[in-house]
């Protein structure tokens, strides 16, 4: 099986909303031993102009939280997610990146494996592996072994295609879609790379049939990155 970089982005800065968020990203980390896979697996901070001594700290409880082949970390001082995803697939040199915010707990066990044998054909690009918005239309099926179904989604009719929740997505997805637009926003980033996967031919989207498989997360990111400190 080929090597997983799980990539998280991160962003803890100076103050009380820092300290808050930095707290979020621990407990996302120590969540990632609910991770399988049946290959190696790395570990790859992409930090956006965090605090002195965080980066130290996030390969600290990467090293403790379980076995990587490695734990690496690139840094942007802005603006925003899309710059730090483009310049961790820039550093990395695995074909496939398992993608997770760092606000969001891994509450259960998620195998990467299928979606993994999945990507290795050639057809698809991504498998989602985050909540499943409404509105999603399917093309087609894959089928795997214990019920797990995956959808191929269909990008004309349905909404939210691509989204920042989590995913395992093959370097030909970059390749086909281009890089992510860099804005301090990232609903707006989110919502103009949406269109362009939407608008432009390339490898599909997967996400899994079994709802049971769909949402082993919890939202533990009450306080954005964006709020403002409490004087």
């Amino acid at each position: 099986m080929e090597t997983i970089a799980v990539v998280m982005t991160t962003c803890a800065r100076e103050g009380r909303v820092g300290d808050l968020r930095a707290s979020y990203a621990e407990q996302t980390i120590e969540s990632l031993k609910n991770l399988r896979y049946d290959g190696p697996m790395r570990l790859h901070f992409a930090d956006d102009g965090s605090k002195p001594g965080y980066q130290d700290n996030l390969l600290w409880w990467g090293a403790r939280a379980r076995d990587w082949t490695e734990v690496t970390i690139t840094s942007v001082d802005g603006p925003g997610i899309g710059k730090s995803i483009n310049e961790a697939l820039a550093f990395l040199d695995t074909d496939l990146v398992f993608y997770l915010p760092d606000d969001w707990e891994l509450v259960g066990d998620l195998d990467l494996t299928i979606p993994a044998q999945l990507l290795a054909d050639g057809t698809l690009g991504m498998v989602r592996t985050g909540m499943v918005h409404p509105g999603l239309r399917a093309t087609s099926m894959y089928g795997g072994p214990d019920l797990q179904y995956y959808w191929v989604i269909n990008k004309r009719l349905s909404g939210f295609t691509f989204t920042f929740r989590s995913w395992l997505a093959h370097r030909r997805f970059w390749n086909a879609y281009g890089p992510l637009p860099e804005g301090s926003d990232i609903y707006n980033t989110e919502r103009i790379y949406n269109e362009r996967v939407r608008e432009t031919e390339g490898p599909d989207i997967a996400y899994a049939g079994n709802v049971q498989l769909t949402h082993p997360w919890r939202h533990i990111g009450e306080v954005s990155v964006d709020t403002e400190a409490a004087p």
